[in-house]
């Protein structure tokens, strides 16, 4: 008499495995990110350390808006990577828009700022040179006048410039007969 059993021991060997590890398994949870670090301890128990700040690496995302290599980053970009940094992960369009947004008022408030400036200036510099020939006219005004000074600076300067107008026009002479004009 012959007995035949179909046993198949790979599948007993899964199940006490599983068995031996729900056991035997020690979970740490220290985080939000996963690194998982086997050891086997003096009592055959296998412990598995989550995100220990020691073994795991300093980040684990690849960030959005992090530094690259040959390119400069606008302040809104360097805005959005500190905030990815100070979560610890990717930003959501919610968070980017608002960020984003509080940037942008930002930049419009400096720029208002630098026109206010700007114009300021140059409202100072008209009233200045404003200021500055009033007090011309008001100096020029008040000067004592001088009878001399009066008529020989301006009438010299008057028989000058009849004398240049006289050297250049010429003398005509008078014409007697119109035919002269056509020969």
């Amino acid at each position: 008499m012959k007995i035949e059993i179909n046993i198949d021991v790979e599948a007993l060997v899964k199940e006490a495995i599983k068995e031996y590890i729900k056991e035997n398994l020690v979970i740490n949870n220290t985080g939000e990110k996963i690194h998982i670090q086997h050891t086997v301890t003096a009592e055959d128990k296998v412990q598995v350390t989550l995100n220990s700040e020691q073994n795991a690496p300093k980040y684990a995302v690849d960030w959005e808006y992090a530094p690259q290599a040959g390119k400069r980053r606008n302040k809104v970009q360097k805005a959005l990577h500190e905030k990815e940094l100070s979560l610890g992960r990717l930003l959501t369009p919610q968070e980017k828009g608002e960020i984003e947004g509080k940037a942008e008022v930002d930049d419009i408030a400096e720029q208002k700022a630098k026109e206010d400036v700007i114009e300021k200036a140059r409202i100072e510099k008209l009233a200045k040179e404003g200021t500055d020939a009033a007090v011309k006219e008001i100096e020029k005004e008040n000067k004592p006048l001088t009878n001399s000074s009066l008529f020989t600076d301006e009438s010299s300067e008057l028989d000058k410039a009849e004398k240049e107008a006289e050297a250049t026009t010429p003398e005509a002479e008078e014409l007697d007969d119109l035919q002269k004009l056509f020969s």
